[in-house]
């Protein structure tokens, strides 16, 4: 019983640092599901929406800007291709949404 408790809380340690919804923005990069497309979002606060996300297609030698906006999202985003439009669309995550 007492090798279970303890191994329990080894792997709650190690467990601990892993979690990735920790309060508090921060840059990321997030790619579409070809890896064509990736969006760079940068946050401008520790927390909120105000930041800058940019869609980049990927290129050979040098990525192309394609869209840029004037927000954040904390939960992470979505980015898909729109026909009828004939450009890239980016949607905002809340956490733990697809």
């Amino acid at each position: 019983m007492k090798l279970f408790v303890l191994g329990v809380a080894i792997l709650a340690g190690f467990a601990a640092p892993a979690r990735a919804d920790e309060p508090g923005s921060r840059p990321y990069v997030h790619s579409g599901a070809d890896g064509v497309l990736y969006a760079r979002c940068v946050p401008d606060q520790v927390t909120g929406s105000a930041g800058r996300t940019r869609v980049y297609n990927v290129g050979r030698d040098t990525d192309d800007l394609i869209e840029t906006y004037d927000w954040y999202a904390q939960g992470g985003v979505r980015l898909g291709w729109s026909p009828a439009a004939g450009k890239v669309a980016v949607m905002a995550r809340r956490n733990g949404e697809c």
